[in-house]
């Protein structure tokens, strides 16, 4: 159950349930206001960098982000609208796939690459490519990344689980 917004005026409190009443109150009030909130002050969270260390494990800034990336442009060509409108809608043009070119950093696949439509009404099967292709650059950069890692992962797996 959420509580909602409270103010402390002379020793009396008021209780709103949407928080728009308590902020227009706070803006004219002239008394003073102290604002309560019901999880307490906002906190960083400690990131699983830091709970490693608390286990002895350091791992070093430069290695704490992911170093691989992959990306994508896809382009369509517009065309006359194979659906007709209706009285509250013209549809003045479709997006048609057309072709999707795909980039990466995973050494391997360095080189970019261009899926094209191989014929019209193929475009299941040009979305599925490009997905087996960007799948094939994921499961090259975990494997690259788990040898770089593998003297951290076997100190892990070392590690007691403290609850």
């Amino acid at each position: 159950m959420s509580t909602p917004n409270a103010i402390d005026v002379k020793n009396v409190i008021k209780l709103w349930k949407q928080s728009g009443h308590f902020h227009r109150h706070v803006k004219t009030c002239e008394v003073g206001v102290k604002e309560y909130y019901s999880n307490g002050a906002f906190t960083l969270k400690k990131t699983i960098f830091d709970e490693l260390e608390e286990h002895g494990i350091s791992i070093p800034k430069e290695n704490q982000t992911f170093p691989y990336r992959a990306s994508y442009d896809i382009e369509c060509l517009l065309k006359k609208p194979s659906i007709p409108g209706t009285s509250k809608i013209d549809y003045s043009s479709e997006h048609v796939l057309v072709s999707v070119s795909v980039c990466s950093n995973v050494p391997g696949f360095l080189e970019p690459r261009c899926f094209v439509l191989a014929k019209e009404g193929a475009h299941k099967q040009l979305v599925k490519e490009m997905l087996n292709y960007l799948l094939e650059i994921s499961e090259t950069s975990a494997a690259l990344l788990r040898e770089k890692y593998r003297d951290y992962l076997e100190l892990i797996a070392k590690t007691p689980v403290s609850e």
